[in-house]
């Protein structure tokens, strides 16, 4: 009888640790990946992007806005048409590039899509059509 009540632990906690294992798995795999938004790869399959407003916002209180802006060539990251637009200075992470820097301005800069935080790197974020892009330096 005892053995029977060893096994049945046993196997309670494998079943445990296997379910335990696969819910962390599926949260965990896409940002590990570097899956986009919607489960591909980033921004594989963006070939054009358009009206992309651009507004950034100075500590010293001046504001920079560029509206009407399209993108139809090379990445299509929040990242990348800040570069094609602004002087900018970042760090490379594991996670995405930081920006650091924007027009020799910073150190500590925050971006929100549409006015929520996108919870990742800008150079993880894919465009989208008709999308406010707003940073705050801190």
């Amino acid at each position: 009888m005892k053995e029977s009540r060893f096994n049945w632990k046993v196997i309670l906690a494998v079943l445990i640790v296997t379910v335990s294992g696969i819910s962390v798995l599926s949260y965990a795999l896409p940002s590990l990946m570097n899956l986009g938004n919607d489960g591909e790869d980033v921004c594989d399959n963006i070939m054009f992007v358009e009206n992309i407003t651009i507004q950034v916002q100075y500590k010293n209180g001046t504001n920079e806005l560029l509206e009407d802006l399209t993108k139809s060539t090379g990445d299509f990251t929040v990242f990348s048409i800040m570069s094609d637009h602004f002087t900018i200075e970042y760090e490379v992470y594991p996670n995405g590039y930081l920006i650091t820097r924007i027009n020799g301005k910073g150190d500590s800069w925050l971006y929100w899509i549409d006015g929520v935080s996108p919870g990742k790197a800008s150079s993880l974020y894919c465009l989208k059509n008709d999308s406010f892009i707003e940073w705050v330096q801190k």
